[in-house]
């Protein structure tokens, strides 16, 4: 199932489709779905800086693992291009046994997605608008957030003074305090041995 991100502003607000669904006339005619509220989950893409900071338990670790508890299926996504980052991770070690099973751990807990044709369009839109300003971000993170736009994903990330610069995404910080509308079960998969710290991309021997 395919999903739009919805923009406001003030009393306002305006659909971005993905670019198959787009129409070339300038009205359209909307049909309210009964029960379409329930059947659309929001989409967090996390980054690969928080997921990182998850998998080696760095401090704080425990608000992202707390955020992710509850979720419903198919809302905790990975973008390929954040994948082949961490998979990077795991093959410039010494570890890589133990890392390769600790990152297929993690990956219980997401869904990682292929990166689609429409994120292209999102990307060559991006660079031209950081350009122009001055304010380009990293080649990865400018990739991860076409995706994450492309199909209307909030990106999940401690990098926020990046992916903030990119107009029209929607950013959060997983890792700050967050107070819950609803409470999560309280025996979280996160919260237990299931991730181990042994997946470091910064140096060339993974750290436990």
């Amino acid at each position: 199932m395919k999903t739009a991100k919805i923009f406001k502003h003030g009393n306002s607000q305006a659909v971005r489709l993905p670019k198959e669904f787009r129409f070339s006339g300038t009205e359209v005619l909307i049909k309210h779905a009964e029960g379409s509220e329930q059947e659309v989950a929001m989409i967090w893409m996390f980054d690969t800086d928080i997921l990182v900071h998850l998998i080696n338990r760095k401090s704080g670790y425990e608000r992202i693992a707390r955020r992710m508890s509850g979720r419903l299926p198919g809302e905790l996504r990975i973008s390929a291009i954040t994948l082949s980052e961490l998979e990077f991770g795991v093959q410039n070690g010494e570890l890589r046994d133990e890392n390769a099973q600790v990152l297929a751990d993690t990956l219980e807990f997401f869904q990682a997605v292929d990166f689609p044709c429409d994120a292209a369009e999102e990307f060559g839109d991006i660079k031209t608008s950081l350009l122009a300003t001055g304010k380009a971000i990293g080649p990865y993170d400018m990739l991860i957030a076409a995706h994450a736009r492309s199909m209307g994903a909030t990106v999940v990330t401690n990098n926020e003074r990046e992916f903030r610069r990119v107009p029209g995404l929607e950013v959060q910080n997983w890792l700050k305090s967050w107070k819950p509308s609803r409470c999560p079960p309280p025996n979280c998969a996160l919260m237990g041995t299931k991730i181990q710290p042994a997946l470091t991309l910064s140096g060339t021997r993974a750290k436990r």
